[in-house]
């Protein structure tokens, strides 16, 4: 027989209350949280899901700062490009720009996809990683199912002691006709 979760065991003493309504808990997450703390391997590698989401931020945010710095650099000399009196000047020296630009704009290309792709993954590896919360915790809630459920004795009992007083109360509540 597989043990009931700690954490539902502790919670037995709470008569006819919602675990979602104390203090905000997340039954899901409290038993996945148990769960890692008895699996090493699963603690592991939520670690490593939680570094990758760190890295993955960091490095786009440096990449983002990267992208605006450059697109800040370009609206401003096409600002300064506009100054320019000579009017034969200021084209040819806009047409450079715009190349040198565009130029920028093409080695970057390549960095597009690689973000896309990252994005996509960040969704799957968060869908993953919601699985594995849902299918530990319904593991262990199926042991608190099997461990904790209560007998139906009881209830059985109450239901005769009802039928028992109802029956006798019957004496008290005829009619007389």
């Amino acid at each position: 027989m597989t043990q009931t979760p700690q954490i539902l065991e502790a919670r037995q003493d709470y008569k006819f209350t919602s675990i979602s309504k104390r203090s905000g808990s997340d039954i899901v997450v409290e038993l996945y949280n148990e769960a890692m703390e008895k699996n090493e391997k699963l603690k592991q590698l939520n670690e490593q899901i939680n570094q990758i989401y760190q890295i993955k931020n960091d490095s786009l945010v440096a990449y983002s700062k990267f992208s605006k710095t450059n697109q800040t650099y370009w609206t401003r000399a096409t600002n300064h490009i506009n100054q320019i009196q000579d009017s034969v000047l200021k084209q040819s020296t806009l047409e450079v720009f715009k190349n040198i630009e565009q130029s920028y704009k093409t080695k970057m290309a390549e960095y597009e996809p690689k973000i896309k792709e990252i994005q996509k993954k960040d969704i799957l590896l968060s869908d993953q990683l919601i699985l594995m919360k849902l299918f530990i915790s319904e593991s262990m809630m199926k042991n608190y199912q099997l461990n904790e459920k209560p007998a139906i004795k009881t209830l059985e009992t109450i239901i005769e002691r009802y039928d028992k007083l109802i029956e006798e109360s019957k004496e008290y509540t005829k009619i007389a006709k």
